[in-house]
């Protein structure tokens, strides 16, 4: 096993670079509605299709990601995702800038995969991921501030053409990542309703986050923020969202499981349901915050119990790949249910969506968790 000094950093920016999409989507939609002639309609169907792509090359990653160098794969993604980004600042045919983002997609699924089959290598992989979602908080933070006043003066271009910039030149840092994982076992019964319960509630978690996620942007506008206001905001949700992690990197296996799981997606389905009914700003700021604080624990907790069910990676990196699809189903069934503007729909439908993915996961809760073994792996090429 490897420790959290080994792969503290090269992780970190690996969940940086390869999930940018998801965490920059609703200032890049946004901006795809009011410069590039898209309609809250359909802007969706980007989101959708940059995020298929990246769920596409996660699946694929599940059954190649032991045989070929997991650092190399990662490196070269890492460059083809940054030239993407630059090529589609600069695209203005709509079935080209398509194909374009499908693309980035596949490259950012490729680095995703990596980082997914690397956390189950970690000795302790609750802390690596809560240490990961830290450092990402902060560092996409920049994004958040850095972004909206860009498109102000560059438009959308200016957006991709800064992150293409940074993934470039932070791509060297993936060659960090261990080349190869343990040798690949028979999937046996168990393993195989694991995977299908790992895909059932990943799937559907994930499609309810990113419909709601889509148009926080457009529901921080409708109770009266400004552009720059919204990207502050959600630099201050990720700042907020740190101490969420913080806490869970402390808590580690000091109460298990189950009750830091329960507590915090308890609230994320609370939350998640009033924050399209907030009316003011202020309510509105405060509703967003403590979501993110609460998904900050909710989420490394999880990510730990489906690593610690697989040593091998192979169900990390399913998780990852069916959290995706879920992800790309989100853009597209919230332009669907609230194409109109009623963002109230996408909290019914995260509540509901939300609490089905809760019984679907529970039944591991209940399993013994499974303690790793001192062993280290020995990091080849």
């Amino acid at each position: 096993m490897y420790t959290l000094r080994q792969l503290i950093i090269p992780c970190s920016l690996a969940g940086l670079i390869g999930y940018q999409s998801l965490t920059v989507l609703p200032i890049i939609l946004g901006a795809l509605v009011d410069y590039r002639g898209f309609t809250l309609a359909n802007v969706g169907y980007v989101g959708s299709v940059e995020i298929l792509g990246m769920a596409l090359a996660v699946a694929v990653t599940t059954g190649l990601i032991n045989r070929v160098r997991r650092n190399r794969l990662a490196f070269g993604a890492a460059i083809a995702l940054g030239l993407t980004q630059i090529s589609s600042a600069f695209t203005l045919d709509p079935s080209l800038f398509f194909a374009e983002r499908f693309l980035a997609g596949l490259s950012a699924g490729c680095m995703a995969g990596v980082l997914a089959s690397t956390i189950a290598l970690a000795r302790e992989p609750e802390r690596l991921t809560a240490f990961i979602y830290l450092i990402d908080a902060l560092l996409a933070s920049a994004f958040y501030l850095g972004l909206p006043p860009v498109i102000a003066r560059f438009e959308l271009a200016g957006a991709y053409a800064l992150l293409g910039g940074v993934t470039v030149l932070i791509s060297p840092v993936f060659l960090m990542l261990p080349a190869h994982g343990p040798a690949a076992a028979l999937a046996s019964a168990g393993f195989r309703k694991d995977a299908l319960r790992v895909i059932a509630f990943a799937v559907i978690l994930s499609a309810a986050t990113a419909a709601l996620w889509t148009f926080t942007e457009r529901m921080a506008l409708q109770v009266g923020l400004t552009v720059p206001q919204v990207g502050q905001v959600f630099a201050g949700g990720l700042l907020v969202g740190i101490m969420g992690a913080s806490l869970a990197a402390w808590v580690g296996d000091r109460f298990g499981s189950a009750r830091p799981i329960m507590l915090a997606w308890t609230m994320v389905l609370v939350l998640a349901f009033a924050v399209p009914y907030l009316p003011t700003p202020v309510a509105f700021i405060l509703g967003f915050c403590l979501l993110r604080f609460f998904m900050n624990i909710n989420d490394p907790f999880i990510v730990g119990v489906v690593a610690r069910l697989d040593v091998e990676g192979r169900l990390t990196t399913i998780f990852a790949a069916s959290g995706l699809f879920g992800a790309a189903i989100g853009p597209f069934l919230a332009s669907t249910i609230s194409g109109d503007g009623d963002f109230t729909r996408l909290g019914w439908a995260f509540l509901l969506m939300g609490s089905c993915a809760f019984i679907l996961f529970a039944q591991f809760l209940k399993r013994p968790e499974i303690k790793r073994a001192g062993t280290q792996i020995t990091p080849l090429g």
